[in-house]
């Protein structure tokens, strides 16, 4: 039981700093302005202000900033769009049955 304890806590803590160095970067990363790959521009820094804050548009526009600045962003998309056209052949594929009667 203690080394289960352990194992998930370091899982855990593995993945708490992922996220941070992920986010750290994506907010000292605001220098890239444009996508090559998607060919549109990222979105920008949202101001905080406080009708931003509590009319509720900071966090979609900071979700927003942090998805489009992420790290490593540019080489993944690639990667993304291979693996969406490999999952949508994967999904035509159907097994049929000939034993069953419909």
């Amino acid at each position: 039981m203690q080394t289960l304890y352990r194992i998930t806590t370091i899982a855990l803590a593995a993945v708490l700093l992922c996220v941070a160095v992920f986010s750290m970067y994506a907010f000292f990363n605001s220098g890239t302005l444009i996508s090559d790959h998607e060919n549109r521009t990222l979105a920008p820094y949202p101001p905080l202000t406080a009708d931003t804050w509590f009319g509720g548009s900071y966090g979609t526009d900071l979700d927003s900033y942090l998805s489009d600045h992420v790290l490593l962003r540019e080489a993944l998309i690639p990667v993304t769009r291979s693996l969406e056209q490999w999952m949508r052949v994967q999904s035509k594929i159907r097994i049929i049955d000939i034993t069953k009667s419909n």
